[in-house]
């Protein structure tokens, strides 16, 4: 018997092998195709989490399996041993021909297998089954959901630590023009013109609409300037700023068009 029970602990650790054999796929597929990361270094960084995940994040999954899905009153070490070797014959065909599966419910199905053949449908358990079938389900639709969600908000967090850092080393000559040009401020009027322009931004990004923040500032800072007294306005800036609006899409197309012919050239 203690022969029968060591063969089951080693089939055990084979199918952990097999099964971290082809998890290293799921978990670095990502990071290799985009070339962030040389494949060597990539499961290197993989094997160590998968070490560690266990003493981090428990075993309540092994658990469920363990007892959630044949009675483990009644099932036998020649039922665990049919069950891995019924995993890992799948796991490895599976990963021969490439195919990304879940080596969890492969090892699922196999004790399955070897309850209804031991024991009958009956043993089986079917609270933990539902959670099985569930996370089968949910499991894609969450990812999927995840997935749109932080690409969405890394694409929002790098442009918007982009655009925060070219705040912070700024453009001083605009700020010279804005600031100063235009019309000279005063503290109140100051808190006037950032608010307003920030007010206006806000309704503008609520609907949808690509407003420009120099837009909304430039037309702020006039308003202000103007409510103390209409010549406190230097109209010559102001209208060379507007000017530079009403060229800006037209001059920067044109520059598109001609980058991407120069581009074509070379390519």
């Amino acid at each position: 018997m203690l022969e029968i029970a060591i063969l089951a602990i080693v089939i055990a650790l084979i199918f952990d092998f097999v099964n971290g054999f082809n998890d290293s796929a799921n978990s670095v597929a990502t990071v290799i195709g985009t070339r962030v990361l040389r494949p060597l270094h990539a499961v290197t960084l993989s094997a160590a989490a998968n070490f560690i995940g266990p003493f981090v994040f428990g075993v309540a999954v092994a658990t469920t399996i363990a007892k959630g899905i044949v009675s483990p009153d009644e099932i036998t070490v020649y039922m665990i041993i049919g069950g891995l070797a019924g995993a890992i014959t799948w796991s490895s065909l599976c990963t021969y021909f490439g195919l990304p599966i879940s080596n969890s419910h492969s090892l699922i199905g196999g004790i399955m297998g070897a309850g209804i053949a031991g024991l009958g449908f009956e043993q089986l358990v079917l609270g933990g089954l539902t959670k099985v079938f569930a996370g089968i389900i949910i499991a894609p639709i969450g990812g999927m959901i995840f997935g749109i969600a932080l690409a969405g908000a890394i694409i929002v967090f790098l442009a918007a630590g982009a655009m925060g850092l070219g705040t912070f080393f700024g453009g001083y000559k605009v700020i010279k023009t804005l600031g100063v040009k235009v019309t000279r401020l005063r503290p109140y009027q100051g808190f006037a013109a950032e608010t307003g322009g920030g007010m206006m931004l806000a309704i503008f990004a609520v609907f949808g609409i690509p407003a420009s923040t120099t837009h909304a500032i430039t037309g702020t800072i006039m308003g202000a300037g103007a409510a103390r007294r209409k010549r406190a306005v230097r109209w010559k800036v102001s209208r060379q700023i507007i000017f530079s609006w009403v060229i800006t899409i037209p001059g920067a197309a044109g520059l598109g068009i001609a980058f991407t012919y120069i581009i074509h050239l070379f390519v």
